[in-house]
Formats: C-alpha cells, structure tokens, sequence
C-alpha cells in the first residue's frame, strides 16, 4: 500500500516472519543457548530512498537497539506487544509507543 504523507511519496510495507514458533540464540562466549518466540510482525513506513522512517511492531519480534538510541541500551530486545519506533535521518532512533513489554536477549544469555 502507498500513500501520500506529509507531502512526501512513502510507501507502508507489511513484515512477516519467513518461519514461525522459536529461534535459538547462542552467546558464543559463554555457550548459553535460549529459545525465543519471535513469531510477530512488522510494518515499516519507507522513504522515496527505501529508508526506514517508522516501525510498528506487532510483537513478539525481534529489534536492534543501537548506542545513542532514546527509549532503551544498547542491545537486541525481544517486543511483545505493540511498539512504534521513529527513525529519523540524522537523530538517534526513538521508542514513541509501548504497549507491550522488552526482553533484553543480552541479559539471558549472561
């Protein structure tokens, strides 16, 4: 679907996982293993260019989180439930809405 927004030509696209059911992460320093549900989906908000400028989560899903980023640290999270992410072009990304809950992949697998 395309639409015109802000005056700008962008097009939403919807994301869905190519598998469904668990993933299994493995730390490679420590060997932990953990099982994660990363059965949701996704609709990005694309620019002209194929940037990103939004996401909306549909959880659960799997999210990076770089450094500088405003809403949560560094890391890759796990976001169940309804979560909208800014992606600005020259400023960190942002969480503007949680309805739902972060798993910190990291943080299981210390």
């Amino acid at each position: 679907m395309t639409g015109d927004l802000a005056g700008q030509h962008q097009a939403v696209h919807l994301h869905e996982p190519a598998h469904r059911g668990a993933t299994s992460w493995t730390c490679r320093t420590s060997g932990r293993t953990v099982d994660l549900d990363l059965s949701g989906f996704a609709r990005t908000l694309q620019r002209p260019d194929g940037s990103l400028s939004r996401y909306q989560a549909l959880g659960p899903v799997g999210f990076g989180w770089p450094t500088g980023s405003v809403g949560l640290p560094q890391g890759y999270y796990v976001f169940d439930g309804e979560h909208v992410v800014r992606l600005p072009r020259q400023k960190p990304r942002r969480l503007v809405r949680d309805r739902g809950t972060e798993t910190d992949v990291c943080a299981l697998l210390r």
